[in-house]
């Protein structure tokens, strides 16, 4: 049985990591990103596996962008089975020292975003059966200093997945939420710098393994055993 997944932040860290995870053949991945020549390269790699794939350049901070992206996916004849989002941005910075303009940033891409998508796409999900996964965060979780933005908006995007859950489940969509700890990607060389401990993302989760572990945590979402998934490396002091 073919599947058709959507997956933002596709072009690098986890959200390319759950592209290649989840390339297969009779699979159909729509995958989105800022920067062309990396996503360009997740495509090759996911066609590569046998998979079929279209990419869409996206600016989840616009508000435009954002709005036609979905019309369009929502107007394509074939239905969606999963929507995946992973994209998200993050500027860290104290509250006190902060500009509103940071917030507004942060709540545009990494809540406003999602939100507006599942609405368009929710009518294709519904008839499919299908599937949500929000890539939440530790910071959903647990908010630490300087990163007060970004935590504010992943836990209210915590939130409108539980809602969600409870919505959709009279159709038979499942509603996942993953809160991984801290990933060795290149968003990670931000926070470093933050503390001033640059270079040392190594010892963090490595992107392809949370990948595997959403895929198989997507499994048994659909089977009822689970509903969110927290990911973290044993030996981590604290859960950020």
């Amino acid at each position: 049985m073919s599947r058709r997944i959507l997956i933002t932040g596709a072009s690098s860290g986890l959200g390319r990591a759950l592209s290649l995870a989840l390339a297969a053949p009779q699979t159909d991945l729509i995958l989105t990103g800022r920067r062309r020549n990396a996503l360009a390269e997740v495509a090759a790699a996911v066609r590569s596996k046998g998979a079929s794939v279209q990419t869409h350049l996206l600016e989840l901070s616009s508000t435009d962008a954002v709005s036609t992206f979905g019309r369009i996916i929502a107007a394509q004849s074939a239905e969606l089975d999963v929507l995946i989002h992973s994209a998200a941005v993050l500027k860290l910075g104290a509250i006190e020292e902060s500009p509103i303009s940071d917030l507004d940033w942060h709540l545009c891409a990494n809540l406003r975003s999602p939100v507006v998508v599942t609405q368009l796409l929710l009518p294709q999900l519904r008839r499919t059966h299908g599937q949500i996964v929000f890539v939440n965060s530790a910071a959903g979780l647990v908010a630490r200093k300087g990163a007060a933005f970004y935590a504010a908006t992943k836990h209210a995007l915590k939130a409108i997945a539980d809602s969600l859950r409870e919505e959709v489940a009279v159709d038979s969509v499942t509603v996942l939420s993953v809160f991984p700890s801290r990933m060795n990607t290149p968003m990670q060389d931000r926070v470093l710098a933050f503390e001033g401990a640059s270079g040392q993302r190594d010892r963090f989760l490595h992107p392809d393994t949370v990948a595997q572990v959403i895929v198989e945590a997507m499994a048994q979402c659909k089977r009822g055993d689970i509903s969110n998934v927290a990911v973290r490396i044993a030996e981590e002091p604290r859960f950020w």
